[in-house]
């Protein structure tokens, strides 16, 4: 995955009275902050508009993934849940969460609660996204480790 945060120097000036002279002087302040960076600014909603004549059930799937996350990037619905609420058939659904997950795009953190990896996909803004982003690794150490111990 590319960079998706960076340290931003900033400037903001502060003002100082002299108590000599009285004159006012300028003192620069330098902060670091860290912004999110190398992403595309996109409207699902319009997007969704264009693309839904287009796309196949795995797109549409995911847009609707998406559209129904909770504000810690977490859908929290059952496969049959999603099944009745999109139409898309239990195998095809059981293949794109294989899939999606497979591929880092999402982490299963117990039946019907899944967490989008928020360096791919996230609504919000940066300090919400930094969270999520250490809570998302959290998940998926823990999914690593359940693996390994055969869980």
């Amino acid at each position: 995955m590319s960079i998706t945060t960076k340290k931003i120097a900033t400037t903001k000036p502060e003002y100082h009275v002299e108590d000599k002279t009285g004159e006012v002087v300028e003192i620069p302040n330098l902060k670091f902050i860290e912004k999110d960076v190398n992403f595309h600014k996109t409207w699902i909603d319009e997007l969704w508009l264009i693309l839904e004549p287009l796309a196949n059930q795995y797109v549409l799937l995911w847009f609707w993934i998406i559209k129904n996350v909770n504000p810690k990037n977490q859908l929290i619905k059952s496969f049959k849940e999603i099944e009745k609420e999109t139409g898309i058939a239990h195998k095809s659904l059981c293949q794109f969460m294989k899939t999606y997950q497979e591929k880092n795009g999402m982490v299963k953190i117990r039946d019907g609660v899944y967490m989008l990896n928020p360096e791919v996909c996230f609504k919000g803004n940066h300090d919400n996204r930094a969270k999520a982003i250490k809570d998302y690794q959290k998940y998926k150490m823990k999914q690593l480790e359940d693996l390994t111990n055969g869980k």
